[in-house]
């Protein structure tokens, strides 16, 4: 049976990043709740990735999951403060930071095709979702943040749920033939350790990145902050990566919040 992820490819990864080890398992329920879970056990092992060739219950935001069957990019990469280097007041920027990252890596396979970010972390194509990721900081001995990140790479979703059907997409979908997942992974993780070097003083150099691509830029949208709903005008992100909205009497500047409607 073919390996979707073959030992030498694994090990080129760990040789050309800063990923000390990659831990792969067959099955796990979610790679970000098995990242949280162990790390104690994995602090002194960081960074590494966790990679699963099948996961069950992937975790999303607050209490959303994500769907992928066999043939989806599905990990967590861990890393320890000293490891990322950042302030940690600033670690939440960090998932848009691994969006780009995500976006930037397939859109080297869909030239003909345009990508969106929908604040903070979703990737985007033809109006429906391909890349989901989850930003968790933990604390054990130390700090540590872990980045999910699903990726509908090599998984149709012909026959997903109809929910998941209407508003998720998979690169196979769009290319129609497979893509070597090992190297799929190498790209967003080069491309995640570059961004964090260039955006460690400030945010500034992926902002034009960003807003090229904000799906939400000029669409009247709804965010909800825990049992605020706020209304307004996207005028997309600013500096520190907040969500700017003009809902029609001043500008509000939003760190936090789940986008409900665009």
């Amino acid at each position: 049976m073919h390996d979707p992820f073959p030992s030498g490819a694994l090990r080129q990864i760990v040789d050309q990043t800063r990923i000390r080890e990659i831990k792969l398992f067959d099955q796990l329920e979610s790679t970000s709740s098995f990242a949280s879970q162990q790390a104690g056990e994995l602090e002194d092992e960081l960074p590494l990735v966790v990679l699963a060739r099948h996961q069950t219950e992937g975790r999303g935001r607050g209490d959303h999951r994500w769907h992928a069957t066999d043939g989806a990019l599905t990990f967590t990469a861990m890393y320890g403060e000293a490891d990322l280097n950042w302030p940690r007041q600033r670690w939440p920027q960090l998932s848009l930071v691994a969006a780009v990252a995500v976006a930037e890596t397939l859109q080297t396979y869909l030239s003909q095709e345009h990508l969106a970010l929908k604040w903070p972390n979703d990737v985007f194509c033809q109006g429906r979702k391909i890349s989901g990721i989850l930003v968790e900081a933990r604390q054990s001995q130390r700090w540590m943040m872990n980045l999910g990140i699903g990726v509908n790479i090599n998984n149709p979703l012909d026959d997903a749920p109809e929910g998941v059907q209407s508003r998720g997409i998979s690169m196979i979908d769009l290319l129609g033939t497979p893509l070597f997942l090992p190297e799929v992974l190498l790209g967003i993780l080069t491309r995640l350790e570059q961004w964090m070097d260039v955006c460690r003083e400030t945010m500034g150099p992926i902002l034009a990145y960003w807003h090229s691509l904000c799906l939400l830029n000029q669409r009247t949208i709804e965010v909800r902050q825990g049992e605020r709903l706020l209304r307004g005008v996207c005028l997309g992100i600013d500096p520190e990566g907040r969500l700017m909205i003009d809902t029609g009497g001043s500008v509000q500047a939003i760190t936090t919040g789940e986008v409900v409607r665009y």
